[in-house]
């Protein structure tokens, strides 16, 4: 492996230019020029995978070398910006981005770039918790009902007819599936925090929107708690819909977009998200000339707005 300085920007750079050119030679090698699907489908596995290898040996390096944890959160963070702007990249060049696909792609790159700051925390108080199974809750509130009705002055026949009427509705309820997993869930102290990661809300997100209101329903009102729900949103907030305004105003949410966002982040975990992005972030020097012309066009720089 080439030595890199992991915590300059240049030298991370030019290491996943190098490597995604040798990615990108192979697959063309192995797939032919006219199978850009199959060629990007295989290059960004190729290229995280290279990212999550260089993050392994920085860490190790930084244990050995009794590096800050500022100094180690900033070269894990550049190591993700490195791979994120060659996969923009790379990508781009076998695939030029629509819409579509590019809006999707960011929000997926964003959510993860974020969640560093919680993987690799400078609030030492901040631990990273399982979500439980809706499974389990489901066991545990039937369970729970089924002994309430048991205690009520009800003859046998009653009782029977209650609870053969709530697995009714449980069946409804199954219908659906229901995770409970969201983005984040961590912790700091008695205070649960459960957190979904959103790009903005510039499309119909009417599904999405009546499963985290479920979801946080479950949180709020049946499983033990504290927990607070938080929605962070990489746009600002006029630039969201309706949908974003119903979670808003649901009382189950707490939603703050744009610099808010990154202000909750830094609360959390210690970590100046926001300072950092305006130091280290400069998609339109990041990325290869091509790729930025081929987003100005289309009217997709918007979605670099980090």
């Amino acid at each position: 492996m080439s030595e890199i300085n992991f915590l300059d920007k240049t030298s991370v750079f030019s290491y996943f230019s190098n490597r995604g050119q040798e990615i990108l030679s192979d697959l063309i090698n192995e797939q032919g020029r006219n199978n850009p699907s199959k060629i990007t489908s295989a290059l960004q596995p190729e290229l995280k995978a290279t990212r999550d290898s260089l993050i392994s040996t920085v860490i190790q390096k930084s244990q050995r070398e009794n590096w800050t944890k500022d100094s180690l959160v900033n070269a894990i963070l550049l190591l993700s910006h490195g791979a994120n702007a060659a996969m923009l990249d790379f990508r781009n060049q076998v695939w030029p981005y629509d819409y579509m696909s590019f809006s999707r792609r960011v929000g997926e790159l964003w959510e993860s770039f974020c969640s560093l700051c919680f993987h690799y925390p400078l609030n030492d108080q901040l631990t990273l918790n399982v979500p439980p199974l809706f499974a389990d809750v489901r066991n545990k509130l039937s369970d729970d009902v089924a002994n309430y009705i048991q205690s009520l002055p009800l003859t046998h026949e009653q009782k029977l007819e209650l609870i053969n009427y709530y697995r009714k509705v449980w069946l409804l309820v199954d219908a659906g599936e229901i995770q409970l997993a969201l983005d984040m869930h961590a912790s700091i102290g008695d205070n649960h925090f459960n957190i979904d990661f959103k790009s903005g809300f510039g499309s119909n997100e009417k599904g999405n929107t009546n499963r985290l209101l479920i979801v946080a329903s479950i949180y709020k009102h049946i499983l033990d708690g504290p927990f607070t729900n938080l929605i962070l949103v990489r746009s600002t907030e006029e630039e969201g819909n309706h949908y974003l305004q119903t979670l808003k105003r649901s009382g189950l949410w707490d939603v703050f977009c744009g610099a808010e966002a990154y202000d909750k982040v830094c609360e959390l975990t210690g970590f100046n998200l926001s300072s950092w992005i305006k130091k280290n972030v400069c998609w339109k020097s990041d990325l290869s000339e091509e790729t930025y012309v081929h987003l100005e066009q289309n009217n997709l720089l918007k979605y670099l707005t980090w």
